[in-house]
């Protein structure tokens, strides 16, 4: 099953503007849709005509017991069905959506309990592509903490592509980036450690810019 996991941005809705990412790195992730959310184009990219395929919402909330903050994240989630919507629309996907709902804290336990979450909800033998864009600070760790766990102990479980947007503070403009080959790296670090090859480096770069499988 295809599987694209993403956090639900905090910004307020007049904050959050449609606009196409540009491909910072990679061929595969050019999509001409405007958007909020950066797992749109990636669902666009990577998703043939008529599939079924999973997303996976990461929401924040009561941060300072402050009720706006839940209805800010509702408002942004509903914006990002009325996307998904369009682009299942468009390619005839079957698309469900669970929710994730984390406590707005720095607690340890929530930490853990998002990675058991995240770890519950990837399955054997998921694709997964997941977008690191937004979330509290370490959001991204633990969301790569789980994809590493699954990939390493669940069944046939492959993290096709990672990605991270951005906005250029100069001219606006929307931009993606592939960091895929920087998840992967923690498991080739775990290879070599078993190893005796005399110049990690060279076979690292060789591995990331792809010119050794």
């Amino acid at each position: 099953m295809k599987k694209f996991i993403f956090t639900v941005p905090r910004q307020k809705s007049e904050n959050l503007y449609k606009a196409v990412y540009k491909s910072a790195n990679s061929n595969k992730l050019e999509s001409s849709i405007s958007t909020c959310f950066p797992i749109i184009p990636v669902i666009d990219s990577y998703c043939g005509d008529n599939e079924t395929v999973e997303i996976v919402a990461l929401i924040e909330v009561q941060k300072d017991n402050i009720r706006d903050a839940d209805d800010i994240f509702e408002g942004n989630y509903r914006l990002f069905w009325e996307e998904l919507n369009e682009i299942c629309y468009d390619k005839g996907l079957a698309c469900s959506v669970k929710k994730i709902i984390i406590p707005f804290n720095d607690d340890l336990e929530t930490d853990l309990a998002t990675y058991y979450s995240l770890i519950k909800e990837i399955e054997d033998n998921d694709t997964i592509f997941a977008d690191i864009t937004y979330g509290s600070n370490l959001i991204p760790i633990i969301e790569m903490m789980a994809l590493g766990f699954c990939t390493k102990n669940k069944n046939n479980v492959m993290v096709e592509c990672l990605c991270y947007g951005e906005k250029d503070p100069e001219t606006n403009e929307k931009r993606l980036f592939d960091v895929t080959s920087l998840f992967y790296l923690n498991e080739i670090s775990d290879m070599l450690s078993k190893t005796n090859i005399s110049n990690p480096e060279d076979f690292i770069k060789k591995v990331i810019f792809k010119e050794v499988i």
